[in-house]
């Protein structure tokens, strides 16, 4: 079994992505709140590069989110800023963020812990009732796997939302993430970060 090395201080998933570079910044503004480390990625991901996305993936990280017991522990957002005519529904999501997540865990955590075949590893989405004019919205759930602290199952709650930026021809496919229960208060930090979301043009 290879050894595992964190360095104290950078989250290990920041580790992990140095070696791609960074994207050029896409046109939006996503806001970084205090304490919060952030990344930008352009597509395809290198850890999972099947996804058919163009574009970038900007992400922040609460500064708990490679703290076990914290109570912003796994909890982050991040953007998938994309074309405009991308297709999204609940089943497109489920399908590609099931590839984003066992990407992710393959690039960092040793086979034998991990297989994405397990049952255990699933995405579930529900479209959520908003008003005509309002973004497209989804609840769900995410079974996944930690592979940089606990290296252990791990059921998530996400929230989807997104945001048209018809200027630049773009919408941004916002991503709330977190183990915590609706109510806590790391939603409430997740939803000001969502709501300083901005186009550009």
């Amino acid at each position: 079994m290879r050894e595992r090395r964190v360095l104290p201080g950078i989250p290990a998933l920041m580790v992990a992505l140095s070696v791609w570079g960074t994207a050029q910044a896409a046109a939006f503004t996503l806001p970084l709140p205090d304490g919060w480390r952030s990344e930008t990625i352009p597509f395809p991901l290198p850890f999972a590069p099947g996804l058919p996305y163009e574009g970038v993936e900007e992400l922040r990280f609460a500064p708990g989110m490679f703290t076990a017991g914290a109570d912003d522990f796994w909890t982050y957002a991040f953007c998938w800023w994309v074309p405009e005519d991308t297709p999204l529904d609940s089943k497109l999501l489920e399908r590609d963020l099931e590839a984003y997540f066992a990407g992710l865990t393959r690039t960092v955590e040793d086979a034998e812990h991990f297989t994405a075949e397990d049952p255990r590893y699933a995405v579930q989405l529900e479209p959520k009732r908003t008003r005509a004019g309002e973004p497209r919205a989804w609840s769900g759930s995410l079974d996944v796997f930690d592979a940089f602290v606990t290296h252990a199952p791990l059921a998530l709650n996400v929230q989807v939302e997104v945001e048209s930026c018809p200027d630049e021809g773009m919408v941004g496919v916002l991503f709330l993430v977190s183990p915590q229960p609706a109510g806590h208060a790391v939603w409430k930090s997740l939803a000001q970060l969502r709501a300083g979301f901005r186009c550009r043009g």
